[in-house]
């Protein structure tokens, strides 16, 4: 129950270190910020985890208390812009999922650059937006560089390219050509590889492919399942591959094709978002979780860590993809040109979801 308790703590602070600094870089030097009950009610965290985050700030010399006058924006630190405009180029999937893998890599970037004296500035581009929202961020005078996430056309990438500006693509969703970038690693081939490891050959995928939101990650995904499956000789049941579902209803519609017919998978694949529901079902229909059927999770939410049986995951460490983001974006600062792309790493994190079907062998 400590770990427990200590980790929502944590994540209080996370949040609220978040959302101040969202006040800080949407207002100007001397502008006064939203009172700390005002900040308690819209971080929907706690009072000590806002007064830890404005006295982290007020260290860092980004804001002022004054006891007549509230909470004053300070000027940033040198005459330079310190400005990062991290930008998501859409709104909808799992960017927009909460507690999702986005939102605690913006977390941990922030973190980061704010050690650096720099601090960030996040913008969501719908897709029914124009092209002229780019251009427009494009022109922020006070930014010192730009970070895209998740873009997924090579024509936004070029508006702000032509800023000379530094950048850097965050997860594109898209190949992309003289950019420097952080890809996601093949996750599901690498998934795959460990349950195959494991003696897993009947494994069905809850993939994040969905014809609404089309994404080229996740049609990547699906292809890296059935080459995968198809390269180790591996016959396919139709109802193992389901499309992404958004909502509780299609997600229970999904398992429920998963589950209608023989061979049952002994394993499935399926985004962390998606395991607390996972888990829900095959209870509810009289399986249990690492005996009769293994679950898997990409990505590993933390919110997951308080199921039972413990979930077992592979992940890009979200720690790590801010780190590596932030020497991309680095190296750009004095003026240089950087086209980098570097993959993001793979994690394995075991749970008695599979242990059961570890011994077993298949």
């Amino acid at each position: 129950m400590g770990k427990v308790r200590n980790g929502i703590r944590k994540k209080q602070i996370e949040e609220a270190r978040s959302f101040l600094a969202r006040c800080i870089t949407g207002t100007q030097p001397g502008d006064k910020l939203p009172s700390l009950r005002d900040m308690i009610a819209q971080s929907k965290t706690t009072r000590s985890a806002v007064e830890k985050a404005i006295r982290y700030y007020e260290e860092e010399g980004l804001i002022r208390c004054i006891p007549s006058s509230g909470i004053l924006r300070e000027g940033l630190p040198n005459s330079k812009n310190n400005i990062i405009d991290v930008i998501a180029c859409h709104d909808a999937g799992y960017m927009n999922t909460p507690n999702a893998f986005h939102r605690y890599f913006v977390n941990y970037l922030h973190e980061i650059v704010s050690r650096e004296g720099y601090a960030i500035r996040l913008h969501c581009v719908r897709d029914t937006d124009s092209l002229r929202e780019y251009y427009r961020l494009a022109e922020l005078k006070d930014s010192c560089g730009f970070i895209l996430m998740s873009v997924k056309i090579s024509e936004i990438v070029n508006i702000f390219k032509e800023t000379s500006k530094p950048l850097v693509c965050a997860f594109p969703q898209a190949p992309l050509q003289e950019a420097a970038q952080l890809l996601d690693v093949p996750l599901i081939e690498k998934s795959l590889e460990y349950l195959y490891q494991m003696g897993h050959r009947r494994i069905a995928y809850m993939s994040t492919l969905d014809e609404v939101f089309f994404t080229y990650v996740a049609h990547s995904r699906v292809l890296e399942y059935y080459r995968f499956m198809a390269v180790h000789g591996i016959k396919i049941n139709p109802c193992w591959v389901q499309k992404a579902a958004w909502s509780e209803k299609d997600a229970r519609v999904c398992l429920q094709n998963i589950f209608s017919s023989e061979p049952l998978p002994t394993v499935l694949i399926a985004m962390d978002t998606q395991i607390p529901l996972i888990y829900s079902f095959l209870m509810e229909n009289g399986f249990q979780v690492g005996q009769d059927i293994g679950v898997f999770a990409m990505d590993g939410m933390p919110e997951n860590n308080q199921l039972y049986p413990s979930i077992a995951s592979g992940f890009n460490p979200r720690d790590i993809a801010a780190m590596k983001v932030w020497a991309l974006f680095q190296k750009q600062l004095d003026g240089k040109k950087c086209t980098e792309s570097v993959y993001n790493d793979f994690q394995i994190k075991k749970g008695d979801s599979l242990h059961a079907i570890q011994k077993s062998g298949k």
